[in-house]
C-alpha cells in the first residue's frame, strides 16, 4: 500500500475563501506614519487611534484630568426616542444641507 503524498501550505496555489486585501484604515495609516518616523518610542509622535491611549506626559500640555463627576441620572441609556432638542437640531441641519427648497414630508 502506498503512502499518501503530504502537502504543505506552500503547495496550495490558491484558497478560494481568502484574497489579498490592500492596507486600509489603521494598518494603512500606521504603515504610512512609520515611513515618516513614527514609532511607539518616538517622543514627538502620539498615536491617537482607538485603544492607544497616550500614557506619557506631553510637554507644555495642560494637567491631565484624573477624575470626573458623573451624576447618577447620566449613568443610564438615553431615552429610546432620543433627546427631542438634539433630534430637532439634526433634522434642521439635514434640511438645511440636503433639502433646501423642498417641501416637508
Amino acid at each position: 500500500m502506498s503512502q499518501p503524498e503530504s502537502s504543505s501550505v506552500n503547495d496550495i496555489a490558491e484558497v478560494a475563501a481568502f484574497r489579498p486585501v490592500p492596507r486600509t484604515g489603521v494598518i494603512y495609516v500606521t504603515v504610512e506614519a512609520q515611513k515618516r518616523g513614527f514609532s511607539l518610542d518616538a517622543p514627538d509622535w502620539c498615536n491617537l487611534g482607538q485603544g492607544q491611549p497616550d500614557t506619557m506626559t506631553l510637554p507644555r500640555a495642560p494637567d491631565r484630568v484624573t477624575k470626573i463627576t458623573v451624576r447618577p441620572s447620566d449613568l443610564d441609556y438615553a431615552p429610546v426616542p432620543g433627546v427631542w432638542e438634539l433630534r430637532e437640531a439634526v433634522a434642521s441641519l439635514y434640511n438645511e444641507l440636503f433639502r433646501r427648497g423642498m417641501k416637508s414630508q
